[in-house]
């Protein structure tokens, strides 16, 4: 196994939204010092969309500077599977919003391209504990599409002709064909 190196930044927004611009900027200032994979996880205090409260309190000017700034520091957001709000102010008609998250870089999706995001009970908490999965593995389809750009590839006729060779042998014409078309696949 292999050491991969990758920055992981703890944010706490602040709920006093008269400090959320210098928090913004603070984020936007970290991306500078960060070279190679990056997630940027926690409780931003911030939505990003009017789907992310429950009760239909919400500030448009706030949430576009929170989605300017995801998109300043090249970013994409990991989805939650299994919720769809993470924090609760445990009212008796509660007000639920979507707070914590977590966001990756290109460099950490070309390490782990499958991520999966859910969540934990939240025994006391007024957010919701969430679990992160990174995983390298990339599950294989049933299906192959040739893209043309693949034959400009200088490595794609070597490649192609490495599996067609390692393909099981079977006894007829019709399914040695499957069995090397799967091997270059």
């Amino acid at each position: 196994a292999s050491n991969i190196d990758f920055t992981i930044t703890n944010v706490y927004g602040p709920s006093d939204h008269s400090s959320t611009a210098p928090f913004l900027q603070e984020i936007r200032d970290i991306k500078q010092l960060v070279s190679g994979a990056w997630l940027l996880i926690g409780d931003f205090n911030l939505v990003r969309s009017a789907a992310d409260k429950s009760n239909g309190v919400f500030n448009a000017g706030l949430a576009a500077a929170f989605n300017q700034t995801i998109q300043e520091v090249l970013v994409r957001e990991v989805d939650l599977s299994d919720r769809r709000f993470t924090w609760t102010n445990k009212q008796s008609f509660p007000i639920l919003a979507m707070l914590d998250r977590v966001f990756t870089n290109a460099p950490l999706d070309l390490v782990f391209p499958s991520a999966n995001l859910s969540s934990l009970p939240r025994p006391t908490s007024d957010h919701t504990p969430l679990l992160l999965s990174l995983s390298s593995d990339i599950p294989k389809t049933d299906f192959f599409r040739l893209d043309n750009f693949l034959l400009r590839n200088e490595s794609f006729l070597n490649s192609v002709i490495q599996g067609w060779q390692q393909a099981v042998t079977c006894n007829d014409a019709a399914g040695q064909l499957v069995a090397c078309i799967k091997a270059a696949r």
